[in-house]
């Protein structure tokens, strides 16, 4: 029951409540959170917090919690990645080195392995597959079929087709391209990592003996071993 107000003095229910409810007044200090949390503090690892206190997180196609600032990231590295994959299918093939014919039918045959890759890899995601790299609702940490011998399948798809297709042009312009698509590919691939390791805590361990992008026969051997042991 609300108190009477006395003459001159006006309680909205909203002021009575605020005021008889002091710890849920907002932390005004400089470094936290409206609710407490510490700043600096990641956004997916504050919302899980939040999710964890029964309050609401607004989740988004983009990624679960992420800021502006970090869609703005990763959509310019989409921009980014898809302008220089389009440059090195666009450009003119040129005659700055030729190839033995063996090598440019090799060239094809890889290229075409790569685009298979991206497309069995991108499958297995399903709803979580997005061109954005951070994770969202629908994300599961995969670590069978091709995600169990390289951490990112589609981009080693993606590298084999551009360094195949980028060898077979004959082109230093579309060469250079795609040096800077495998140095793009490194950074996003880096930054997507940071993110799963806040969503997934046992992306550290999967990361520690799966390779990037290249497999590795030493490691799939050791895998094989360790599991034979435990048969």
């Amino acid at each position: 029951m609300l108190p009477t107000p006395g003459p001159g003095h006006l309680v909205t229910p909203r002021t009575h409540h605020r005021t008889t409810h002091p710890e849920l007044l907002p932390d005004t200090s400089s470094n936290v959170y409206p609710w407490g949390y510490p700043a600096g503090m990641s956004s997916v690892t504050l919302a899980a917090i939040r999710n964890r206190a029964g309050a609401p997180v607004q989740l988004d196609t983009d990624g679960i919690g992420s800021t502006a600032t970090e869609r703005l990231t990763a959509w310019l590295m989409v921009l980014g990645q898809f302008t220089l994959l389009g440059l090195i299918v666009g450009l003119p093939g040129t005659h700055d080195w030729t190839l033995p014919l063996d090598v440019a039918r090799g060239c094809i045959v890889a290229s075409v392995i790569g685009v298979l890759v991206m497309v069995v890899a991108g499958t297995a995601l399903g709803r979580g597959l997005s061109a954005a790299p951070l994770p969202n609702e629908h994300t599961r940490l995969r670590t069978t079929g091709l995600y169990r011998h390289v951490r990112h399948p589609i981009y080693t798809g993606l590298l084999l087709f551009a360094i195949a297709f980028s060898v077979r042009s004959g082109s230093g312009w579309v060469a250079a391209a795609c040096v800077l698509l495998v140095v793009l590919i490194n950074v996003k691939a880096r930054w997507e990592e940071r993110h799963l390791k806040e969503r997934f805590p046992d992306y550290v361990a999967y990361a520690r003996r799966t390779p990037r992008f290249i497999p590795s026969p030493r490691r799939a051997a050791s895998r094989t071993s360790a599991r034979g042991t435990f048969c």
